[in-house]
């Protein structure tokens, strides 16, 4: 679907959208195939789309099917000067460029609400304060009975 509620208000898009659900629910694929506003197929598609060939095939436009047929054959075939594809990596881009790329989208997602981020910022400050006043001057010994007492304290306390 290529969005179905552009244009809609709250009320219709929530119209649509539950009407998208039920036959989502019914596990029946409907198609809806439209060319330059006009609908051309609107219907099931069927087991291996039988139900869709079935339509163009007793399509009222021969030309119609017989100038698909001739497409299908003629970009079937590749010309002649053409090569196999070949691609010298698994990857279109260098591992640091993906790095970088996904390090920028999370910069820009952890800065598109700053309120949020100077929140977070803050708790963990706060948090590492606390643990490191719990374990100030402690021994190695007693860090592990200190996280036992943290731990058993959150769990009396659910």
């Amino acid at each position: 679907m290529d969005e179905p509620t552009s244009g809609l208000d709250a009320r219709a898009t929530a119209i649509m959208m539950r009407t998208v659900r039920n036959i989502v629910d019914t596990g029946k694929t409907v198609l809806f195939l439209m060319k330059q506003g006009e609908e051309i197929y609107v219907g099931p598609l069927g087991h291996n789309s039988c139900h869709l060939i079935k339509y163009f095939e007793v399509s009222p436009n021969p030309n119609l099917i017989m100038g698909n047929k001739l497409l299908i054959k003629e970009l079937s075939v590749p010309p002649p000067s053409s090569k196999d594809l070949y691609f010298s990596t698994q990857y279109s881009q260098p591992i640091l460029t993906q790095c970088m790329a996904c390090l920028w989208k999370q910069h820009l997602s952890y800065w598109r609400d700053p309120a949020y981020t100077a929140v977070q910022i803050f708790f963990i400050i706060v948090v590492a304060l606390m643990f490191a006043s719990i374990f100030w001057k402690q021994g190695s010994g007693s860090k592990f009975s200190a996280m036992g007492s943290i731990f058993n304290k959150i769990k009396t306390d659910n």
